[in-house]
């Protein structure tokens, strides 16, 4: 069952179509609560989506020929009333047209023209049809070396006399020890990975085993960090080469699945360092140890990003779903089959 959205902020949420995966649904919610007793979203507390409408969605294909989880398919691609292919190839959308006389598809709508093309969505399961319109190209720093821009996209949606809106909208992204996107309404696009977020696990991180999906990744979210940070097959860099355990301990560290259970014990802008065995951090300075991670999990865990003395603290939850965790004798990499420190200004 799609959850629909009331309110905002929306949750995010991951992943679609021939995986056996959930929408953001009551069924899906974990035990996981905020500080006003609601139960958060599988990403954790107040995390944003993309969305159309009031229903959240993650990933769309781009040949048209599948629906993803929540519904929708992809019906068209316009601009001026000309057809175009639609392509995203890494973190860049284009459109191409067949050319008769060489017999070859072409790239032929690109980089600033972009703005004002038209991405029809149907959803097959209530024929509730949108637009999706290019509103603004951006350029978007990657946050790790080397320094390199990719191209992202405001995009807004029309459809069933609603409102236009934005399909991303972080609004205060908060102190959460990131730098900020381009702009609240920032859109990475991007290809290579897939993700469950049922489990909260990376289920492909190359181009062929991802196939025809691409993501939409929304600035704050972890989609968004896990790709600004290079931990994407379409943004990693020649030097730094990602691995899909590497990919999978960032998911887990962000959304806080400290036990592996597939529960976030966490909030939207809540503040974070990190540390990567390569010496990749984030650019915060926060001093109080949290925890050492690998793709399972949090190997050991100090004092929670989300302490006691917090409006949402997670420490009762965090004991009733993971029983009592191993406290890290150091938190100074390389720790045994870790990949991950983190760090937090939570009081010890």
């Amino acid at each position: 069952m799609t959850r629909t959205l009331l309110a905002v902020p929306f949750a995010l949420a991951l992943l679609a179509c021939t995986d056996p995966l959930e929408t953001d649904s009551v069924e899906g919610f974990g035990k996981v609560k905020g500080g006003d007793g609601e139960q958060c979203g599988a990403l954790g507390c107040g995390t944003n989506s993309a969305h159309l409408g009031p229903t959240e969605f993650h990933e769309l294909d781009e040949t048209g020929t599948r629906a993803n989880l929540e519904g929708f398919k992809i019906e068209s691609f316009k601009k001026n009333g000309t057809t175009y292919k639609l392509d995203v190839s890494g973190t860049t959308l284009s459109g191409w047209q067949y050319n008769i006389w060489t017999q070859t598809w072409v790239k032929t709508l690109f980089g600033a023209a972009l703005v004002g093309s038209e991405i029809t969505v149907k959803n097959v399961n209530n024929g509730d049809t949108f637009l999706i319109v290019v509103d603004r190209v951006l350029a978007q720093p990657l946050w790790q070396a080397p320094s390199e821009t990719i191209e992202a996209y405001e995009l807004l949606w029309y459809g069933n006399g609603l409102e236009r809106q934005h399909v991303c909208d972080s609004g205060d992204p908060g102190k959460d020890g990131d730098p900020y996107p381009t702009s609240a309404f920032t859109a990475i696009l991007f290809t290579g990975d897939r993700y469950n977020r049922e489990t909260l696990t990376v289920t492909a991180t190359t181009p062929r085993a991802a196939g025809s999906w691409f993501n939409i990744a929304c600035g704050g979210n972890v989609l968004f960090k896990l790709a600004a940070n290079r931990f994407t097959a379409a943004t990693q860099s020649s030097s730094n080469i990602t691995t899909w355990a590497h990919r999978q301990a960032m998911m887990k560290l962000y959304t806080s699945d400290v036990c592996n259970t597939g529960q976030a014990f966490t909030v939207k802008g809540t503040a974070l360092r990190w540390n990567f065995q390569n010496a990749w951090h984030s650019p915060t300075n926060y001093s109080t140890p949290e925890a050492v991670w690998n793709e399972t999990g949090a190997l050991c865990l100090g004092t929670h990003r989300l302490h006691s003395d917090h409006v949402n603290s997670m420490d009762l939850q965090i004991k009733e779903a993971c029983g009592e965790i191993p406290s890290c004798a150091s938190y100074t990499l390389p720790v045994a089959g870790a990949y991950f420190s983190t760090f937090s200004p939570a009081s010890p």
